[in-house]
């Protein structure tokens, strides 16, 4: 914790340190919920721009429950 609260004060400005506390707070999130940060991460950049799609269904806990144990993406990149 006091690693990243000594990045966070280099962030350049007060938005970017609030963009960053954001960000970890999901990443943060992910852990608590079981979930893989990079996976969820990755689907989550890949989703975003997908029309119809409700944000709350990318939250960690929702992003879990609707992808079950296997968490399967939204898209398959292979």
């Amino acid at each position: 914790v006091a690693l990243m609260r000594k990045n966070s004060l280099f962030a350049g400005h007060d938005d970017a340190a609030q963009r960053y506390a954001e960000l970890l707070s999901l990443l943060s999130s992910c852990q608590l919920h079981g979930v893989n940060p990079e996976d969820w991460l990755a689907d989550v950049l890949l989703a975003v721009s997908e029309r119809g799609l409700v944000a709350q269904d990318l939250l960690p806990w929702n992003w879990k429950r609707i992808r079950g144990p296997t968490h399967k993406p939204y898209f398959d990149i292979a």
